[in-house]
């Protein structure tokens, strides 16, 4: 369970519903080949649908059309050539989409926590299949060795929280200007800083630099009302305090009794600015704002349009 909460968690970080959506056939076919290294099981079987069905792309489809794709696609990789049958239904497809039908395929070989040797040489061949280079291949699978491996927080390799930019600080406030409706934040300001920090502290520990930029972003938001700096500091400061003596976990169901129904859904989505500031939502981070969607009862279509409007709108 644990493997394939962290592949949900990755591939709906780094896939766009749009692109998985448009491909689905493909994309299936890639996870049924990224299972079946030694034939596919009645639990390799329930993990293809249940994952498939949380997934970008998937999640809006019904149970019995997902079944009734997955029943199809297995009958044509076990009634001929796996490889024929990749290769067939991606003449078609996009860079993009041959990508995302590869990187499920990875996520589907790792799905009881490690690779076999049959299924690594099999996913040769569906790399192959897809048409993708060694390079493309090696790039998806050094992004989910890092998504879903040991390595959780990506400080290495030169890469910043990217709301330490000024640019992408004001696109940020911008966008929430756009988003949200400032009318129910308004006597919640304090809520808001807290569940930023909580995302920013979701990786394992909240720094001294990430809380100074989720201040200079929060006094660039409109919809937090005008706070004044000292303000504004003690807000981060009382709220740094509390996730430190009651942890993550109790702060959100606090959170979620003490906002309105008509502001959560603008608190997650700042929540989510946040999360994917340090260039790619480590599975901790969308952990937390998959639970963070559930306390506060916010659907899984609705949360993944929201990530997907963050990233594409703010860091896109």
């Amino acid at each position: 369970m644990e493997e394939a909460n962290k592949a949900i968690s990755w591939a709906r970080a780094h896939l766009r519903g749009d692109v998985t959506g448009a491909a689905s056939e493909l994309c299936l076919a890639a996870m049924v080949a990224g299972a079946s290294g030694d034939g596919i099981d009645a639990a390799e079987r329930r993990y293809v649908l249940e994952t498939a069905a949380r997934l970008p792309g998937f999640d809006e489809m019904p149970p019995e059309q997902l079944r009734a794709l997955y029943d199809r696609v297995v009958a044509s990789v076990e009634g001929g050539d796996m490889r024929e049958v990749l290769r067939e239904l991606a003449a078609g497809a996009t860079d993009e989409q041959r990508r995302a039908a590869y990187s499920l395929a990875c996520l589907a070989a790792l799905a009881d926590g490690a690779a076999t040797d049959e299924e690594v040489d099999l996913l040769l061949d569906v790399r192959d299949a897809l048409g993708l280079s060694d390079m493309e291949a090696a790039d998806v699978e050094a992004t989910i060795r890092e998504g879903v491996g040991a390595r959780e927080v990506f400080e290495e390799d030169g890469v910043t929280w990217r709301l330490s930019t000024p640019e992408v600080q004001m696109k940020a406030a911008l966008f929430a200007a756009e988003a949200l409706d400032p009318t129910p934040l308004a006597p919640y300001a304090g809520a808001c800083i807290e569940a930023m920090l909580l995302a920013a502290a979701a990786d394992g520990a909240l720094s001294a630099t990430e809380a100074d930029q989720i201040h200079e972003l929060a006094e660039r938001l409109p919809v937090l009302g005008g706070i004044d700096g000292h303000e504004l500091e003690r807000f981060v400061a009382d709220a740094a305090g509390r996730i430190a003596r009651e942890g993550a976990e109790r702060r959100l169901e606090a959170l979620a009794a003490w906002l309105p129904e008509s502001a959560r859904r603008s608190v997650f989505i700042l929540a989510t600015v946040v999360a994917l500031a340090d260039h790619r939502a480590t599975t901790a981070e969308m952990a937390f704002l998959d639970r963070m969607a559930e306390v506060f009862g916010i659907g899984l279509a609705e949360t993944s349009e929201l990530i997907a409007a963050v990233r594409d709108q703010v860091y896109g």
